[in-house]
């Protein structure tokens, strides 16, 4: 039987834009039966959810008589920002919860070793997950369609023969199964791993979208000229670049503060690589861009996932 035949109750705590899309995503399966409850901060997502039907019962994470259906859950759903998730998955713990457990998180190591500790004390089932989608938007009302079709998800899993094996080969197996069910695919990955890549692929990226959009939001004239003209004088390529800027303040405190050894290697890279560019334009740019700008095109292919003979 498919994952998703399986739940009858499935609780998604925090149902801003991913776990409304996540919501949507159930809705539109075939294979999903069950009862969908929702848990967001402010009756305004209350109520938005419940005007779109994208949940069967939906309350506010506060309330009392939220409690029975959230631990009567088979599959519990976090969509919190990190911090808030470990805090989540204790009460969880205290409260003796037995059904199964995931999230959508951006880092896993710091998740990983309060998982740990937990253990020592009370029993959980609690597989990682991270799904490779989203978007600078936050709130129900931003929710995607199609978001998780054709996406990636991380499902973390230890991966070394000298470690024993993960708590409940089962759970994996079925949350696996859960994310390709929905039209994910599935990669595996150790959570220390796991954080050293997204450092440079999501978490370094953000800071210098971030960086990008204050250097030229400080420039005065340039933001007068902007506002002058009948639409921004905005390229795509920075759009693209600066679009992130716009994230969840709370998400990305919460990834930075739990990645941030990674997070800082990475721009220290970076921050080298801008020094010797700057000094390379400076003193010799005609004998260097050619090879430099080719070299970038090639690293970004690979960073793609293009091969040579898709463009050649």
């Amino acid at each position: 039987m498919a994952s998703l035949e399986k739940i009858k109750t499935i609780s998604i705590y925090g149902m801003g834009l991913m776990g409304t899309s996540l919501a949507y995503a159930l809705r539109q399966s075939e294979n999903f039966k069950g009862i969908i409850y929702g848990f967001v901060k402010t009756q305004k997502s209350k109520d938005w959810i419940l005007q779109h039907h994208l949940a069967d019962h939906i309350f506010l994470s506060e309330e009392k008589k939220s409690e029975s259906y959230l631990l009567s859950s088979d599959l519990i759903l976090i969509g919190l920002p990190i911090l808030d998730s470990i805090e989540f998955i204790k009460y969880l713990a205290e409260m003796n919860f037995k059904g199964l457990i995931t999230d959508m998180g951006s880092t896993r190591w710091e998740l990983e070793c309060q998982i740990r500790e937990i253990e020592k004390k009370k029993q959980i089932r609690f597989v990682g997950s991270h799904p490779m989608c989203g978007s600078e938007e936050s709130g129900p009302q931003y929710y995607i369609k199609d978001l998780y079709k054709n996406k990636l998800c991380i499902i973390i899993h230890k991966l070394h023969k000298n470690q024993p094996p993960d708590r409940n080969f089962q759970d994996l197996e079925f949350i696996s199964n859960f994310w390709k069910e929905l039209g994910m695919e599935i990669d595996y990955m150790d959570s220390k791993t796991h954080d050293y890549i997204l450092s440079y692929l999501s978490h370094a990226p953000h800071i210098i979208s971030s960086i990008l959009a204050t250097v030229i939001g400080k420039q005065k004239e340039l933001i007068k000229r902007n506002q002058e003209a009948p639409i921004p004088i905005l390229g795509g390529g920075l759009r693209d670049m600066i679009r992130i800027a716009g994230s969840n303040p709370k998400m990305w405190y919460d990834i930075i503060s739990t990645n941030k050894e990674n997070i800082i290697v990475a721009l220290k890279e970076i921050q080298k690589e801008l020094e010797k560019i700057t000094e390379t334009i400076e003193n010799h740019f005609d004998d260097w861009w050619f090879e430099w700008q080719n070299n970038a095109k090639e690293y970004r292919n690979v960073i793609y996932g293009i091969s040579k003979s898709d463009y050649e």
